[in-house]
């Protein structure tokens, strides 16, 4: 989740910072040109953590992992952000600024694991809830079956 934001936020301050020195006509300062090589540079490096995780995932899971639209979605989206952060160069440069909406969409990935993530802890916990009830009715059961000898030692 952490890599996720950073890298959004990464892309979101490459593209303000081409559209204030655009804005300001400082395109071709030195510090600009050094700034946007940066921040592309650590796009395609947070791209590049993406496929591999993409990677471990088929690995891991194997091609059933994209039978879910949502994971074969996301995989596109992971791989299409990596060949626009390695092919991007003159005219597709223009076009990579509009990853920031597909990486975007990894965020709201995230967001979905967690609340699936919780959903199963939260079903596992009403399991445990209902298996402590039905030991508990038991329990009394036995007890209320039981002569009462404890009470007399009271």
């Amino acid at each position: 989740m952490l890599a996720v934001t950073l890298d959004v936020m990464t892309l979101l301050a490459n593209v303000f910072i081409k559209l204030i020195a655009c804005e300001m006509h400082q395109n071709d300062e030195e510090w600009v040109k050094t700034v946007v090589e940066d921040l592309e540079l650590l796009g395609l490096i947070f791209s590049s953590l993406f496929v591999l995780e993409l990677a471990a995932c088929l690995f891991s899971f194997g091609l059933s992992f994209l039978a879910s639209w949502y994971h074969c979605f996301d995989a596109t989206v992971i791989l299409v952000s990596f060949f626009i952060d390695v092919a991007s160069r003159g005219l597709t440069e223009s076009i990579g600024s509009l990853v920031v909406v597909l990486r975007l969409w990894r965020l709201a990935k995230i967001s979905e694991e967690v609340v699936m993530g919780a959903t199963e802890r939260l079903e596992i916990l009403e399991q445990q809830v209902v298996e402590l009830e039905d030991e508990n009715r038991a329990l009394r059961q036995q007890l209320d079956a039981e002569p009462h000898e404890y009470l007399s030692h009271e």
